[in-house]
């Protein structure tokens, strides 16, 4: 099976700890990305999102920028917040990324891809005191540049709860496909 492949939600199952009764609710995932145009990441990410049992997981999309095509299919289903950034130098994001974190009592903040939403992402994560924080990253040339540079390293050490990455291989471009909605 290649990454291009789309699967059926009932083909795959994501665990989760499973808290006391008396605290039971679904986990909080807050999904940040710099904005969901019609591409690979992003309907991996839509199809993902569509597979989540929404009794365990209440997953939200922040597009840094704007929304974009699937941001607004997405905003119809879940929680989609956008335009919190508005420049590449833009120091404002970080209160505003904590505060909604932190508002949402989010459990996970997974960045979806390298540059700005890992960047911001991952230290508003830390500060808002998130207790589990992960990237998913395509395999592409770049990310051992990325590596190299010490990026994911040195902020995966300063933000280090709970860490997870993910890569994907190399892939053929071809349409997207979606799951259907739930």
């Amino acid at each position: 099976m290649t990454n291009s492949t789309l699967l059926a939600p009932e083909s795959f199952t994501i665990e989760a700890q499973v808290a006391p009764a008396k605290t039971l609710r679904p986990l909080r995932v807050a999904f940040v990305i710099t904005s969901m145009p019609v591409g690979g990441a992003e309907t991996l990410l839509v199809n993902l999102i569509r597979g989540m049992d929404r009794s365990r997981f209440e997953p939200e999309i922040i597009c840094l920028k704007e929304l974009g095509p699937l941001g607004e299919i997405m905003a119809k289903e879940i929680e989609v917040s956008h335009s919190l950034l508005r420049g590449k130098w833009d120091l404002a994001i970080l209160p505003k990324l904590v505060s909604r974190l932190r508002k949402r009592r989010v459990d996970a903040v997974i960045t979806v891809g390298a540059g700005d939403k890992m960047f911001w992402g991952r230290i508003a994560a830390k500060l808002a005191g998130v207790p589990v924080i992960g990237s998913a990253l395509r395999f592409t040339p770049m990310v051992p540049s990325i590596r190299k540079a010490g990026l994911p390293g040195r902020t995966g050490r300063s933000t280090r709860r709970t860490e997870m990455s993910a890569a994907s291989e190399p892939y053929e471009p071809r349409a997207p496909e979606f799951l259907p909605r739930k």
